[in-house]
């Protein structure tokens, strides 16, 4: 289905355009890299002679290239061309009036997205969505407990992955090239915090007639706040990798071993309480 945007100009005149793809994501209006788009103008009202003007078409592209083309108005032809790389491609469409030098002008913005989309669900769940025209091998690692496992997804298939808490490597496999995600599953520590904090506010004992520790809670804060501090760090630029080097490994690692003093510290603090969700 095309998506057509216009503008009505004073003079009565609706210019715009027509956009179209062999392959759109649905659900989100966004394309997928590789999909073939075609634009063409829209036009209704105009008082000019169409055979004197002229349409130029302009795409600016996430690289910071640009693709021009210039013909007269009277073409029905569509202006195409790939998107051969994620970003946002800008476009502007000029209708030019040769007799008495008008210009009409629609802009707007075309977004390529991933072919592969995952989506935080619920605690330790993910789905992974295939949005491109090729089947894929999702593989996802702990890098914390070394466990994997591997779907794979058709075209318009979406799965659900449950990676283990702490950082998961997600390798996704399409007509034999590999691309490397970073998964941080966190939420049941924020759990943990969670109902630590509860306790020490909303608890049985009456305020400050039993305080608590202070040790015990610039601790907890101390380790939530050193875990984020380094999930931050190693995500801050980083949306896939092209592969894991040491450097990136000791990162990781480095944000697990504080983890695990998260889950051991939450099991000690109040050993009366259910701590499942930091296992």
């Amino acid at each position: 289905m095309a998506e057509i945007i216009t503008t009505e100009y004073p003079d009565g005149t609706v210019f715009g355009v027509s956009i179209s793809s062999d392959f759109v994501q649905e659900n989100e209006g966004f394309y997928t890299i590789g999909s073939e788009m075609s634009i063409s103008s829209v036009l209704s009202g105009y008082p000019g002679n169409i055979s004197l003007s002229t349409i130029e078409v302009t795409i600016l592209k996430p690289n910071g290239d640009t693709e021009t083309d210039l013909y007269n108005a009277q073409v029905t032809e569509p202006f195409s061309f790939s998107l051969s790389e994620i970003g946002n491609y800008s476009y502007v469409v000029l209708l030019t009036n040769q007799e008495t030098g008008e210009v009409y002008k629609q802009e707007g913005l075309i977004v390529s997205s991933d072919t592969i989309r995952f989506k935080y669900e619920s605690c330790g769940v993910f789905s992974a969505e295939n949005l491109g025209q090729e089947i894929k091998t999702v593989t996802y690692i702990s890098l914390n407990e070394g466990a994997s496992d591997t779907v794979s997804i058709l075209p318009s298939e979406k799965k659900i992955i449950s990676p283990s808490v702490g950082v998961t490597q997600v390798i996704v496999t399409e007509n034999g090239e590999e691309r490397i995600f970073l998964f941080n599953n966190s939420c049941e520590v924020e759990d943990c915090l969670a109902r630590f904090i509860e306790d020490l506010l909303c608890g049985d004992e009456k305020a400050c007639e039993m305080c608590p520790d202070e040790t015990e809670v610039s601790q907890m804060m101390f380790f939530y706040n050193t875990y984020f501090h380094k999930v931050h760090e190693l995500f801050y630029q980083n949306s896939f990798f092209e592969a894991l080097d040491q450097t990136t490994l000791d990162k990781v690692s480095s944000i697990n071993f504080v983890l695990g003093k998260i889950r051991d510290f939450c099991s000690i603090f109040n050993p009366d309480k259910d701590c499942s969700t930091c296992y």
